[in-house]
């Protein structure tokens, strides 16, 4: 008996082993490589190495271990599908032309993608990435110009981290339940739209360095938060707050640009600094405890306060650094407990 437990033991831990194996390693250098590595079920490691010229890539897994790590060369596409369990990947791309489709599923979710030419070489970076249920996590960095990335998070721990450092980069970025929080960096110019639906929301927003720079921001339900520092000139921050706790810090500074958004419901509250001339700044709120701070500072504003029902308290501040263009100031209040304040300097 002891014999027939020893047997049934040892067959026990080869099986064991022999289920938790998957490892592949694949690795290229010159001309016109092409790469793919498929695995399915259990312990999974793959990495794929290429270098330069025609690189594809393409690393599938299926379910429980996942870990995936590609570098790639120039002209560069990759394609990591990884399922359900403790999914890792971690992407990096240097050289021009890169591409990567990233699709996650349920568990410990966990993402890296560098993107860059660091010689400033060249550009067009692409990243496609999803995610669904339980950790996720992102971190990304794309360098250098017309980068651009289109990222979601379904359910769960969600946390993105970007920065595109580059010209004409582009981020649009969703985020669905959960412990929500997004933080964006762009550098030079950019656009950014920016959802988050439900839970703990917060978002994190900063856009500089040269002309154009656009943000929407939108978040809907639950403990909103949201913070926006968009610099230059002719620059568009947009936002959208939908019930809950919503709250809005934002900065808008530069010549010929515009911040305008509505709060609906529940504890709005909008704080924000428009400088620069030639601007606009429209900020509305509708229901529950509305408050809102609007500082402009340069000549030739047009600056607005509506607030319709519930708690309502506005002050709106206009200065110029100088004479020059003519101003305009004005604040609405329908229903409930009214408290206005504007001044204006010329």
């Amino acid at each position: 008996m002891k014999l027939l437990n020893s047997a049934l033991t040892l067959a026990a831990l080869l099986a064991a082993t022999t289920t938790l194996a998957n490892t592949a390693t694949l690795e290229q250098t010159g001309n016109d490589n092409q790469g793919t590595i498929d695995q399915t079920g259990a312990g999974h490691t793959a990495t794929l190495i290429q270098r330069y010229v025609n690189a594809v890539g393409s690393i599938v897994q299926a379910d429980t271990g996942h870990v995936a790590y590609v570098e790639q060369g120039n002209e560069s596409t990759v394609t990591v599908e990884q399922s359900g369990s403790s999914q890792i990947a971690n992407v990096y791309h240097d050289s021009d032309n890169h591409q990567t489709s990233v699709v996650q599923s349920g568990a410990e979710n966990r993402l890296e993608l560098r993107q860059a030419d660091d010689d400033g070489s060249g550009g067009y970076h692409t990243a496609v990435i999803s995610q669904t249920g339980y950790q996720n996590a992102y971190q990304i960095e794309q360098v250098w110009a017309v980068a651009s990335l289109t990222a979601s998070s379904d359910g769960d721990l969600n946390t993105v981290q970007v920065l595109q450092n580059g010209i004409g980069v582009s981020g649009t970025i969703s985020q669905v339940g959960n412990e929500n929080a997004v933080s964006l960096d762009q550098n030079f110019s950019g656009t950014a739209t920016l959802t988050q639906v439900g839970d703990r929301n917060q978002m994190d927003v900063r856009q500089g360095g040269l002309e154009s720079p656009n943000a929407v921001l939108t978040q809907s339900g639950n403990d909103n938060q949201m913070t926006a520092n968009v610099q230059h000139k002719f620059n568009e921050l947009y936002f959208d707050q939908i019930g809950d706790r919503n709250t809005l810090d934002a900065v808008v500074s530069g010549r010929s640009s515009s911040l305008r958004g509505f709060s609906q419901g529940d504890d709005n509250g909008v704080d924000a600094i428009v400088s620069g001339d030639i601007n606009v700044a429209t900020i509305e709120q509708t229901g529950s405890s509305n408050t809102a701070y609007l500082r402009a500072q340069g000549h030739g504003l047009d600056s607005s306060i509506i607030q319709t029902g519930n708690g309502n308290q506005a002050s709106l501040t206009h200065g110029s650094y100088d004479s020059g263009y003519g101003s305009s100031a004005a604040i609405v209040q329908v229903g409930d407990g009214h408290v206005a304040n504007v001044v204006q300097r010329d």
